[in-house]
């Protein structure tokens, strides 16, 4: 009697450990002009990460847009050598025929977190730009996680102006 009151409680501990655990990854990114961000990622194991995006110093009214890339950023900085878009799955093969939409369909890159989140429009200045989202097509564990990658910002131009590395918090 007491062996099995032992393991159910055992058992019940276990999986109410693996229940609260949730995994949580960050990019921040800064540059010398005074623009500086973050992208907060947060898989509470409820099939979606919670996104939260925040900006301040970028120009009032401009549009950016993000894209998680397939390499971190080197030492040196330089956010071209990032690679292409994050896309495991070849979905972005075919650009010329490709729509991304935050329609839970897998019909997006999983670096399209533009078209998932929407554009980032730059705030006041004092204030700051921010976006949240649930995404189902980011990970943080398994064969598609995105800690390790990069996260790429382009102003109205196309120009990269910043990046980031994701790191992994919890």
């Amino acid at each position: 009697m007491h062996f099995s009151t032992l393991l159910a409680t055992t058992t019940l501990a276990c999986l109410a450990g693996l229940s609260m655990g949730r995994y949580i990854s960050q990019a921040d990114l800064h540059c010398p002009s005074g623009i500086h961000g973050s992208f907060n990622f947060n898989d509470n194991h409820k099939g979606y990460a919670a996104v939260t995006v925040s900006f301040a110093g970028l120009t009032e009214g401009e549009q950016y847009n993000y894209f998680i890339n397939e390499n971190k950023v080197p030492e040196n900085g330089d956010c071209s050598k990032t690679g292409m878009m994050y896309d495991p799955d070849d979905i972005y093969a075919n650009p010329t025929a490709y729509k991304c939409t935050n329609d839970g369909s897998n019909k997006c890159a999983i670096g399209d977190l533009t078209g998932r989140g929407g554009v980032l429009v730059g705030a006041a200045k004092g204030q700051n730009s921010t976006l949240e989202w649930r995404d189902k097509r980011v990970r943080l564990r398994g064969s598609h996680d995105i800690t390790g990658h990069s996260i790429v910002l382009f102003d109205q131009q196309e120009r990269m102006i910043l990046c980031g590395n994701i790191y992994k918090i919890s």
